[in-house]
């Protein structure tokens, strides 16, 4: 028994070694190739299920990925073990970020940015080399319009102004030339150049590619110069096609005509000790509708609940809106009194409208518009855009940065902003 218990214990205790000598021994240029698809599947993961904030720090983490790439191209071959202490330390708090990234536990985006940027700013660059610490827009909008965009990058970029040193920007397969200055570069590309790519989403955020070439020149035993290139591969957000989901209300109101029996309270008249003992001629007796109801002309009746005596009622009128009828009871010294309990009772109707409303979507491009073919005070908007913003719009709307509904004629426009102008975040 002791000797299969301390089997086991050496057996455990060897899988140990062997899974951490496993780890150690992975190189490095393998190491950072499997964590750079994880950071490519989680930005992916987060795209499709419209996560932005984790779309927005896979960017972040992405910057510091290649930045550490680039830092350590020498480095490539050797097992994580060889590595010194910084770059280890490095590459495990860059896994760490893709593993938030991966796992969606990212709560702030400026303190996961800041962290992000904390490595980049430690990484032990040589002298000379490029440094790419931001870039922008955060987002680009794609659009059916031609426009230009800027695509620019922050950093360090010491050999840019050097002839032949030109960095560029690769999107798709077009390469473009660099502007700018050695902290600044600045790629003009048309939006066309994305058109067709397969990050951009109709409703949802999305990501495109481009490859950064920066050549810089290394020395070589501290005299000669090496021309070298650091590459790097960027994320760049992109809005949705469309800037939200636009729900277009009509509502038309329709005739009705209601009617129902109206029977009035019980009135009671008598010419008996508790009328006085008096004759009663032609008292009137006027009732009206229900508060906006109308009298239906020719449909009233007089309804006796009980009388006795010598009574008698007579119709006068239906018009004016009220059913008028006189009521005349006669007093006996000998014999019975008249007295008489009745309702009157009429139809009423009620002529009103009530509306019926009908849901269109309206679907439109960033920079597109459509006429509201409605009449005023009968049409409302309900806006919910990108962002997760609800509004509703029943007349002019200028303040909303994605959705504008103006004035045309005599009715009203809704349009899309201009994607070439669109400044969001602000």
């Amino acid at each position: 028994m002791k000797k299969t218990i301390l089997i086991l214990v050496i057996v455990i205790a060897s899988l140990g070694v062997s899974q951490k000598s496993s780890a150690q021994s992975a190189v490095l240029g393998a190491a950072l190739v499997k964590l750079g698809d994880q950071l490519q599947q989680a930005i992916d993961d987060a795209k499709n299920a419209g996560l932005n904030l984790e779309v927005e720090a896979g960017r972040e983490v992405g910057l510091s990925l290649e930045n550490f790439k680039n830092v350590y191209a020498s480095s490539l071959n050797l097992t994580m073990d060889k590595l010194d202490t910084t770059a280890t330390n490095q590459f495990e708090k860059i896994k760490t970020l893709v593993d938030e990234v991966q796992n969606n536990t990212v709560s702030s985006l400026d303190n996961f940015t800041a962290q992000a940027q904390q490595i980049i700013n430690s990484l032990p660059f040589r002298k000379h080399e490029p440094q790419l610490t931001t870039t922008s827009p955060q987002y680009i909008v794609p659009s059916a319009i031609i426009y230009n965009m800027v695509i620019s990058c922050k950093g360090n970029f010491e050999a840019a102004g050097i002839q032949g040193y030109t960095p560029t920007l690769t999107i798709g397969n077009t390469v473009y030339q660099a502007s700018g200055t050695n902290q600044l570069l600045q790629f003009h590309v048309p939006i066309s150049a994305f058109a067709n790519d397969p990050g951009i989403m109709t409703s949802k955020f999305g990501y495109v590619k481009a490859a950064l070439s920066v050549p810089w020149n290394d020395k070589v035993l501290g005299i000669f110069n090496k021309k070298k290139v650091d590459n790097y591969q960027l994320y760049i957000g992109t809005l949705p096609k469309q800037p939200g989901t636009i729900v277009l209300t009509h509502t038309v109101q329709n005739p009705r005509h209601t009617e129902k029996q109206f029977v009035s309270q019980q009135f009671y008249q008598t010419s008996a000790v508790d009328g006085g003992n008096n004759d009663h001629n032609d008292v009137p007796y006027l009732v009206t509708p229900d508060v906006n109801w109308n009298v239906k002309r020719n449909t009233s009746a007089f309804n006796t609940a009980w009388q006795t005596g010598v009574w008698g009622q007579s119709f006068i009128s239906d018009d004016a809106n009220r059913v008028h009828y006189n009521v005349t009871t006669i007093h006996k010294t000998w014999g019975t009194s008249g007295q008489v309990r009745f309702t009157i009772s009429f139809t009423e109707y009620l002529d009103d409208t009530f509306p019926t409303s009908t849901d269109e979507n309206v679907a439109l491009n960033w920079g597109d518009s459509k006429i509201i073919p409605y009449p005023n005070d009968t049409w409302k908007v309900t806006f919910t855009g990108f962002d997760g913003s609800v509004s509703e719009y029943s007349g002019e709307e200028m303040s909303n940065p994605f959705l504008k509904i103006g004035t045309s004629g005599m009715g009203y426009t809704i349009s899309t902003a201009n994607p070439a102008t669109l400044n969001w975040p602000q």
